[in-house]
């Protein structure tokens, strides 16, 4: 928030600053929330992956792994209400199911190849049609997507919304203003769901049901379209009411606290963009699921579940796990093998796995440093090993 005047700019940030010491975080992203702002207190992953929202949700799940036994880590990016999918169990052990592999492709008899449907198809989204409802920036983002991959898509802009938000996201989309609160503008809301395949809206949670135009509605009407929600913190759970943009999905998931100070991940909006392209995966799986049964389905990406993913290295929870991943702006990489390094001009980054260290000796000037990443790769692993 800013003013125009820079002396009560000051004067409302001080005193704003001075009222938050007297709450904790998490008393104030109650007390947000409730009045409809957009509030979350930043959390490291292990406080994201106790709450009762991240585990209702399926943003994490719990799987017995072989190695660590029960672990917490992300789950489905995306949910889909007639084919949710779901983890199949935890990873395997390399090479544990070799023999049931090898057995089961020696049983199996060549397969016959199947007739192409439509040799001429230069794009997989080919005469499909799509309504984006979505302000700045996931759920244009996913729009955009979509046609790039042969969809048409028109653009639903209010009359009265802000101009230019996310512009580049809109490259391609028809546009059409039409205030979908009125009753006329809805006769050509329903008209273009007629001809549509998939509905996109990204609405403050609760704002399509009651304009009349959320999945139920359009479901009843036409019962094979694709309807993706895009939102803070999904369609269900806990927090399913709250509001929120790239700020809160990356605090409440731990991605500002790996800041040192916490701060935001950017200038990049990594987790909007990244909702998006989630969602776009989300509209895909549900035309493929139409294509195969002819119904249509409700299909839901959220900021939370994406922050999640993309940390799935890291968002893991398990009896003596430590937390030493790289952290803070500063950090150059994750070992002396995979990591940026200064030359005489400018920066570069060098990635080479440990095993492939050896090749090291290959490149002039770098000979000696190749015994001493041997000597690092022996430390780590005993590390790891007495771990």
């Amino acid at each position: 928030m800013r003013l125009r005047d820079e002396g009560v700019n000051q004067k409302l940030h001080a005193r704003l600053r001075e009222l938050f010491l007297t709450r904790t975080a998490r008393e104030w992203e109650e007390i947000g929330n409730r009045a409809g702002a957009a509030c979350a207190w930043a959390r490291n992953t292990t406080e994201w992956i106790q709450t009762d929202h991240a585990r209702e949700i399926g943003a994490v799940v719990q799987l017995d792994d072989p190695e660590y036994g029960p672990t917490w880590m992300a789950g489905v990016p995306v949910h889909l209400t007639r084919t949710p999918g779901a983890p199949k169990g935890p990873r395997h052990l390399a090479d544990a199911d070799h023999a049931a592999i090898v057995g089961e492709l020696e049983s199996l008899s060549p397969g016959v190849p199947t007739a192409e449907v439509d040799r001429g198809l230069t794009h997989p989204l080919a005469g499909m049609k799509v309504l984006d409802l979505c302000a700045a920036l996931a759920g244009p983002t996913c729009g955009r997507l979509l046609l790039e991959f042969g969809a048409e898509v028109v653009k639903i802009n209010a009359p009265k919304a802000g101009v230019g938000v996310g512009g580049y996201l809109n490259r391609g989309k028809q546009s059409l203003l039409l205030d979908v609160g009125s009753f006329e503008a809805q006769q050509v809301f329903w008209k273009l769901v007629d001809e549509a395949d998939v509905v996109v809206e990204n609405f403050s949670p609760g704002t399509a049901d009651r304009l009349g135009i959320g999945y139920r509605e359009v479901n009843a009407r036409k019962p094979d379209a694709v309807y993706c929600s895009i939102s803070s913190y999904g369609q269900f759970g806990p927090w399913r009411n709250g509001r929120g943009w790239e700020r809160q999905g990356q605090a409440v998931a731990g991605v500002m606290e790996r800041q040192d100070p916490l701060a935001v991940l950017g200038p990049y909006n990594l987790i909007d963009i990244g909702t998006g392209t989630l969602a776009t995966f989300a509209v895909g799986l549900g035309l493929y699921h139409r294509l195969r049964s002819g119904d249509g389905q409700h299909v839901h990406a959220s900021l939370c579940q994406t922050a999640t993913y993309q940390q799935t290295p890291y968002m893991l929870l398990y009896s003596g796990r430590v937390s030493n991943e790289p952290r803070g702006y500063l950090t150059l990489g994750t070992g002396p093998l995979n990591r940026f390094y200064q030359a005489r001009d400018r920066w570069f980054f060098l990635a080479l796995p440990t095993c492939d260290a050896a090749r090291l000796r290959q490149v002039e000037g770098l000979e000696d440093a190749c015994q001493l990443a041997s000597s690092w790769w022996t430390t780590t692993s005993k590390r790891a090993v007495s771990a």
